[in-house]
């Protein structure tokens, strides 16, 4: 269990902190930093600016942070929308083929088919496929 934890954590050296993580680093240097208190008199004036620098990076850290999970939420969202659009298309295709006449359905066939011996004459004017007893459209 020792050496797993110990693989585990030599797996993340030189990994950068999240967000997240540098969050609640600075949060914990903070609390500290207010439970010690300043070294003495004459370092208040340092301590409390020291201090204020920590807030001021916990508070654009924060705004950073909410600023990234509302972009993520709205990818999110358009992501989902793409999905049911696409969906709803392929539905529309479904009705609309299941609806097409016998007539339709073979003349979409044809154009399908003519379309494909074209693609073979542009790039093999010599297929066998080609042969005028095989075509049968």
């Amino acid at each position: 269990d020792a050496a797993a934890e110990a693989w585990d954590s030599m797996l993340d050296v030189g990994r950068p902190d999240t967000p997240e993580e540098r969050l609640q680093s600075l949060q914990e240097q903070l609390a500290q930093r207010l439970q010690r208190g300043p070294l003495n008199s004459m370092t208040g004036a340092a301590f409390e600016k020291g201090n204020q620098r920590l807030r001021d990076e916990i508070a654009l850290l924060q705004d950073s942070i909410r600023e990234s999970r509302r972009f993520a939420s709205a990818q999110a969202e358009t992501a989902a929308q793409v999905r049911a659009a696409i969906e709803a298309e392929k539905e529309i295709d479904r009705i609309r083929k299941a609806s097409m006449s016998n007539q339709q359905k073979l003349t979409a066939e044809l154009d399908k088919y003519r379309k494909n011996l074209d693609a073979i004459r542009r790039a093999n004017p010599t297929s066998e496929l080609l042969d005028p007893r095989r075509i049968a459209a």
